[in-house]
C-alpha cells in the first residue's frame, strides 16, 4: 500500500486480503478505502456442510448454534485451500 498513486501499480489481492482486517486490529493501511478493484481474475466455490444432526438449516442458523454451543462443533477444510484462509479460520 506504499506505491504511489500514479495509475499503473497493480495489486493482485486475495480474500486473505480482505481477511487480515478482521484478524489484525493495526493494519497500516484500509482495504476497504486504499484499494479499488479493477477487475475479477478468480472466482471459485465455496461450500459449507454440516452434519444432519446439527439443528441448523441455514448459514444464520448455524452461526447462532455455533455461538450459543461453544467447542461442541469441529470443522475440517479441503487440503488445496489456501493457508490464510486456514488461518483465518482457526482464529476465529
Amino acid at each position: 500500500m506504499h506505491a504511489p498513486a500514479d495509475g499503473y501499480t497493480l495489486l493482485m489481492a486475495g480474500s486473505f486480503n480482505a481477511t487480515n482486517v478482521t484478524l489484525y486490529e493495526k493494519l497500516n493501511f484500509n482495504f476497504i478505502r486504499n484499494i479499488a478493484p479493477v477487475a475479477g481474475v478468480f472466482r471459485g466455490p465455496y461450500a459449507l456442510v454440516v452434519n444432519p444432526s446439527v439443528p441448523a438449516k441455514s448459514v444464520a442458523e448455524f452461526i447462532a448454534y455455533a455461538k450459543a454451543n461453544p467447542r461442541k462443533l469441529t470443522w475440517r477444510r479441503r487440503a488445496t485451500a489456501p493457508r490464510p484462509m486456514w488461518r483465518a479460520s482457526c482464529s476465529r
